[in-house]
């Protein structure tokens, strides 16, 4: 008893999304903050993530777990809620965007790919 404490390996989700999709929402929202971007202003995104994160979230047709829709929501509205994060119907109307995720590991690197979900139009 004593030895090992299971609250040190706990997480705090901020958004609620999949886990390998906080980091990058969290850097995303630290450039638009801190650059001042707006949604028009950016043609095209690339999110560089692990291999086994890309693995997870890479075009998912879930929008709580697409890295390609949920960064496509965080520059349209400059945060993602509980709410923005599981419609379904916003990531399945959403006209064409232009983001992309790559990973890396030491042995490949993928180039990256389109984002299915499409754009994430503000409403």
């Amino acid at each position: 008893m004593g030895e090992r404490y299971e609250i040190m390996n706990a997480d705090i989700k901020r958004w609620a999304v999949g886990s390998p999709i906080q980091a990058p929402l969290d850097s995303l929202l630290e450039l638009i903050r801190a650059q001042r971007i707006r949604p028009e202003e950016v043609e095209r995104l690339v999110v560089r993530v692990a291999h086994l994160g890309a693995n997870t979230t890479d075009n998912r047709h879930m929008p709580d777990i697409c890295m390609q829709h949920l960064a496509a929501v965080m520059l349209a509205d400059g945060s993602v809620s509980f709410k923005s994060s599981h419609d379904e119907k916003r990531m399945r109307e959403a006209g064409s965007w232009s983001c992309a995720l790559a990973w890396s590991s030491p042995a490949t690197t993928r180039s990256p790919g389109r984002c299915r979900g499409g754009r994430a139009s503000s409403n």
